[in-house]
């Protein structure tokens, strides 16, 4: 999305006025395509949640017909994309929408909702993202250090776990 486009969607929010999101995209066959479905970047925490857990689908599946390497590529990826759902869920969620990146204003007449954190709110958020920050490709790890990679009911455990932990957050602000 670009800076224009959250503006606007920013200023429908606080009108009230609900908003049909679309998105162009650029593919193989032409430009100009439209689409209901918004590109990862663009999707709200619970919608983030929701396409990993489809995701944990086709992974587990992997892991229960003995295809060890595709599974552990698929959950690396899944942890990857598990710790930038909880980046976003901390700006929407715990922040309570009050700093957003790249949006220009801050919505001060939120702080009052965000005096109920807690040091557990932290240290969930810490030990998720230093969990999932372990599994992510790009560092080289020491082949005797390396623990194997968390099977698929204990990363839709960890999924869960930050399910549960926004609609925590959100019971107590209602």
């Amino acid at each position: 999305m670009t800076l224009r486009s959250l503006a606007l969607k920013q200023y429908a929010e606080d009108l009230g006025v609900e908003t049909l999101d679309q998105f162009v995209r650029h593919l193989s066959n032409g430009a100009g395509v439209c689409t209901n479905d918004l590109p990862w970047i663009a999707l709200s925490a619970k919608k983030k949640i929701g396409h990993i857990k489809n995701l944990l689908q086709t992974a587990s599946s992997h892991f229960r017909d003995g295809k060890q390497e595709l599974y552990e590529r698929e959950a690396t990826y899944l942890y990857g994309l598990l710790r930038e759902t909880w980046e976003r869920a901390l700006e929407e969620v715990l922040l309570n929408g009050i700093v957003e990146r790249y949006r220009p204003s801050i919505q001060t007449q939120r702080i009052k909702l965000i005096a109920d954190i807690t040091k557990d709110d932290c240290d969930i958020i810490e030990n998720a993202m230093t969990k999932c920050s372990a599994w992510l490709p790009g560092h080289d790890t020491a082949p005797a250090a390396r623990s194997p990679i968390p099977e698929p009911d204990e990363l839709k455990a960890d999924i869960d776990s930050l399910e549960k932990w926004m609609e925590e957050i959100r019971k107590r602000r209602a």
